[in-house]
């Protein structure tokens, strides 16, 4: 689980970064485009929903318990830094995004290679959405994440 948890972090992350370019296009010179959406966003959820042939395997919603959070930090030059507690242990991270429409894409997300999520921001509030779908011996598997995170 902590490995889907970084992965959805990365995806926030990317995704912040992402809408803060476009807004900016939309939204040229006003408070509401790039500059209000570098900073840092702690994570308020994941929703993971996962099908095996067809039928829901997992669906679930998760949120950081009593003394847990994880925080992801948007930086203008495409770089991000993650800071997380989670069961009394402290990890930080950094990386690197791009953003191509409304995709991120985190080059340097896990040793699976680059991950690309879509992205929204609505007011103060980031989600971050994948939809991976692999098939096995015919048989197909899906696992939906959706990522929300709310900026500091």
């Amino acid at each position: 689980m902590k490995k889907t948890e970084k992965l959805l972090i990365l995806l926030v992350v990317v995704l912040i970064a992402g809408l803060a370019i476009i807004s900016c296009d939309k939204d040229s010179g006003t408070e509401s485009g790039i500059s209000a959406l570098y900073g840092t966003w702690n994570m308020l959820s994941m929703h993971m929903r996962m099908t095996v042939a067809g039928i829901v395997f997992m669906d679930t919603t998760e949120t950081p318990g009593p003394g847990e959070y994880t925080h992801v930090t948007l930086n203008e030059n495409g770089t991000y830094e993650t800071n997380e507690m989670y069961d009394g242990i402290p990890e930080t991270g950094t990386g690197t995004y791009t953003i191509e429409g409304d995709s991120v894409t985190i080059s340097d997300f896990d040793e699976e290679g680059p991950q690309t999520f879509k992205w929204n921001v609505a007011g103060n509030i980031l989600t971050l959405k994948k939809n991976m779908v692999e098939t096995d011996e015919g048989i197909v598997n899906t696992l939906d994440l959706e990522i929300t995170f709310e900026k500091m």
